[in-house]
């Protein structure tokens, strides 16, 4: 099982897409710290130095989220639109294996992602407090720990959720298109029509709650992090259930 996590890992890290991938969620992450330290104290914005402008500023580091969950799709689609998919299970023919190392290698690898990201972030806060003459450890205590450690639970579940979904749905398109419509537009506009209490319920609502973001209905942290497991995990099994019964050649 380690040959194949080490196998998925290198396809990842090495393959072109996916480097490019990794390097957009790295502008989309420094990209929200610079629009939060150049806007703070503007207009509504908190100002820099507060509990809740720190908090948007190490939450940057998740805002390549939905990077994740589609580097997850393409983990699976890919193999199968290119037919790549038939070696890699003529090499091992359990099929609940080979899934099972690719949501290995894309967790590991938002893992090690968040983890670079968290401390480049971390260090960004520290130059721009020190700059403005604010102490650094007066803002960044526990709390502000917790919401990176959120940060830390939603990415690697979202790869995961995108790893099922692209097992699941046989078009690669539909298997990216999908997911990223629901997200980015069901979701969104669910609070316009009244229906903040279910967003509360969907991954979106799950994701804000592990960044204890400020919205009205929001579930726990914890019950969050289960609500987002519980997605990813019944997205995993209805991929492994349609993949195996699938003919790929």
């Amino acid at each position: 099982m380690s040959r194949l996590i080490r196998a998925e890992f290198r396809k990842l890290s090495t393959v072109r897409t996916f480097k490019g991938l990794i390097a957009g969620a790295v502008v989309f992450s420094l990209v929200r710290f610079t629009m939060i330290v150049v806007s703070a104290g503007k207009i509504e914005a908190a100002p820099l130095g507060t509990a809740a402008s720190t908090k948007d500023m190490l939450l940057a580091a998740g805002s390549g989220t939905i990077v994740f969950l589609v580097i997850g799709v393409l983990s699976v689609s890919t193999e199968v639109r290119h037919g790549t998919i038939d070696w890699t299970f003529l090499a091992t023919p359990d099929r609940w294996r080979v899934l099972a190392s690719k949501v290995a290698a894309v967790v590991l690898l938002s893992a090690v992602y968040l983890v670079a990201m968290g401390a480049v972030l971390v260090g960004l806060t520290a130059a721009v407090f020190s700059r403005e003459g604010i102490p650094f450890g007066a803002v960044v205590n526990k709390e502000m720990l917790a919401v990176l450690g959120g940060v830390m639970i939603g990415m690697p579940l979202y790869g995961a959720l995108g790893v099922g979904l692209g097992a699941l749905i046989p078009n690669q398109i539909a298997s990216l298109m999908i997911p990223l419509a629901w997200i980015l537009v069901v979701e969104t506009l669910l609070p316009s029509f009244g229906l903040m209490g279910l967003m509360a319920w969907m991954p979106g609502g799950a994701t804000a709650s592990l960044g204890r973001a400020d919205l009205p209905g929001l579930l726990p942290m914890w019950a969050g992090a289960v609500l987002m497991a519980g997605y990813a995990a019944a997205a995993v099994a209805a991929g492994g259930a349609a993949i195996t019964k699938r003919d790929f050649t």
